[in-house]
């Protein structure tokens, strides 16, 4: 998750992204680098629904 301000480039979001096996890529609108204190209702949103979602699931995570 990051800002569409980020200082970060997209490459080091993406790199990220795709290290993590059940990752989404979550971009906040007018946030930069610090989104969960620039953005807090969509950060918090964000993150209760991924938690909502993955935490629903019983499969097992994907190996890598």
């Amino acid at each position: 998750m990051h800002g569409d301000h980020d200082i970060r480039p997209a490459w080091a979001v993406d790199s990220l992204h795709h290290a993590l096996p059940r990752g989404e890529r979550v971009t906040l609108a007018n946030a930069g680098h610090v989104p969960w204190v620039e953005a807090a209702d969509q950060f918090r949103e964000a993150v209760t629904t991924f938690l909502r979602v993955n935490t629903a699931r019983n499969d097992p995570p994907p190996r890598p």
